[in-house]
C-alpha cells in the first residue's frame, strides 16, 4: 500500500505498529526516514520532524547507537534550530557521554526554545545536573532547582534533588517543606 500510495497515513501507522511489535528497528528506521521524506515533499514539516525524532530515539534507545542518534537529531536541528525535544535529546546524549560543555551548550539553546513551564523546569534541572557534575557551587545548584520550582512548583525532579541536598546540609525546616510538597504530589 505504501509503495502505491506513500501518503496513506493509516498504512504507515499500521506498518509502524507491526515493526515495533516485531522489534525490527532497522526496518522501522527505514520506514520512518521514507515517511519523513514524503512529508517533507508535502510540506508537512511537523510530521516530517516527528518522524526524524523517532529515528533518533530508536538509534539511541533501542540500538544504543548514540552517534547515529546525534546525526539524526542534527538533521532535525538543521531544519528547525529551536526544536525543543531535539535539543533536550542532544543534551541528554552529551550528558550520558560526560561531554559537559556540549551538554551545557545544548541546554542553553533548549532554554531559549522552551515555552511551557514544564520545559523550563526540565532545562533548569538538567543544568543543575551538569553543574553538579562539573563541580559548581552547591548554592548555584540549589538556585537552579529553585528556578525549576519557580516555573513548575510540582516538578518532582527538582523536589527530590533539593530534598537530597537539604538532607546533606541538615536543614530540618527546609526538609519538612520539601517533604510536605512531595507528599501532596505523591
Amino acid at each position: 500500500i505504501l509503495t502505491a500510495n506513500p501518503e496513506d497515513h493509516a498504512a504507515f501507522a499500521e506498518t509502524e505498529r507491526l515493526l515495533i511489535s516485531l522489534e525490527r528497528w532497522h526496518d522501522l528506521i527505514e520506514l520512518l526516514e521514507r515517511q519523513a521524506d514524503v512529508e517533507a515533499g508535502l510540506g508537512n514539516t511537523a510530521i516530517e520532524l516527528a518522524c526524524r525524532v523517532k529515528v533518533a530515539s530508536i538509534w539511541g534507545e533501542k540500538l544504543g547507537a548514540e552517534e547515529s542518534a546525534l546525526e539524526a537529531l542534527q538533521v532535525v536541528l538543521a531544519r528547525e534550530p529551536r526544536h525543543f525535544s531535539s535539543l533536550m535529546a542532544v543534551a541528554r546524549i552529551h550528558q550520558g557521554a560526560e561531554r559537559w560543555q556540549e551538554a551545557s551548550d545544548a541546554l542553553d539553546k533548549a532554554g531559549a526554545a522552551a515555552w511551557s513551564p514544564q520545559d523550563k523546569a526540565d532545562v533548569a534541572c538538567r543544568r543543575a545536573v551538569v553543574g553538579t557534575a562539573t563541580g559548581a557551587k552547591r548554592e548555584d545548584i540549589v538556585a537552579l532547582y529553585q528556578v525549576a520550582l519557580a516555573h513548575d512548583p510540582k516538578w518532582m525532579p527538582a523536589i527530590t534533588a533539593l530534598e537530597a541536598i537539604v538532607r546533606q546540609t541538615n536543614d530540618p525546616g527546609q526538609l519538612v517543606l520539601l517533604l510536605l510538597a512531595r507528599l501532596d504530589l505523591e
